[in-house]
């Protein structure tokens, strides 16, 4: 299971993300992901809402966060402000798409039903 909910510690510099699409398809935004095992690309934009970010807002664009899920396991994802510097204008390395934890969680994939 991949998470986004969870508000990680801003004063580690961990950020919330909104997943707008996973393996290149457009998804609405939702607390948790329950995935079968195996390799997924979430693309995520960034919610870093510190007074040290000073780029413009063409320089805020989602990145992508590849992550091997494995059986029972969550995975909470986040951004990783880069606050080692001050970042101005366009640069978009102010911050990468991070598991900022990873914990067991006994899960269980429901099979959709289908119509007959």
């Amino acid at each position: 299971m991949v998470s986004g909910y969870l508000a990680p510690n801003m004063d580690e510099g961990f950020y919330r993300v909104v997943v707008t699409h996973l393996d290149g398809v457009p998804v609405i935004s939702r607390p948790n992901y329950e995935l079968a095992p195996g390799r997924y690309q979430f693309t995520v934009a960034e919610l870093i809402d510190s007074p040290r970010l000073k780029v413009k807002l063409a320089a805020r664009a989602p990145k992508t966060l590849t992550i091997d899920v494995k059986s029972n396991q969550r995975y909470h994802i986040g951004a990783q402000f880069n606050q080692d510097k001050v970042y101005r204008g366009l640069s978009s390395d102010y911050w990468q798409p991070v598991v900022w934890s990873q914990e067991q969680h006994e899960c269980e994939l429901i099979p959709s039903e289908g119509i007959d």
